[in-house]
């Protein structure tokens, strides 16, 4: 198995739909996936938030979010990322599987990745 980690720098939809439509393709194809958030994409966690995300022609991003969970994808997030976008408390509740982790955080999840992207 091999494994993607995607970073996703923003928390507007032309961030959040490449980071959950290449996440889902890459976790179908059996690939073990990883979205990190940054402070910037921190906001977009918030509980019901995701699921009020649109774009034009593009999927629903609440099947997004579902199929890639589904398919063993995890969420990270910085808990520094949470305090510094004040979001710590809305976030926290574990929201869509999300892991807040200590700092300095995400780097060990993406050792020997096979795949990186940047969606931002």
């Amino acid at each position: 198995m091999t494994k993607t980690a995607i970073v996703c720098t923003g928390a507007e939809p032309r961030h959040l739909f490449p980071t959950f439509i290449i996440g889902s393709a890459a976790a179908a194809m059996g690939d073990e996936v990883i979205l990190f958030f940054t402070p910037a994409a921190a906001p977009a966690l918030v509980r019901g938030k995701l699921e009020t995300v649109e774009g034009k022609g593009m999927p629903e991003m609440g099947e997004l979010v579902c199929s890639l969970q589904e398919l063993g994808g995890r969420i990270l997030v910085c808990d520094l990322c949470l305090e510094a976008t004040d979001c710590f408390g809305e976030i926290h509740e574990l929201n869509h599987g999300l892991l807040p982790l200590p700092r300095p955080c995400w780097l060990p999840y993406c050792y020997r990745c096979s795949h990186s992207y940047f969606a931002g």
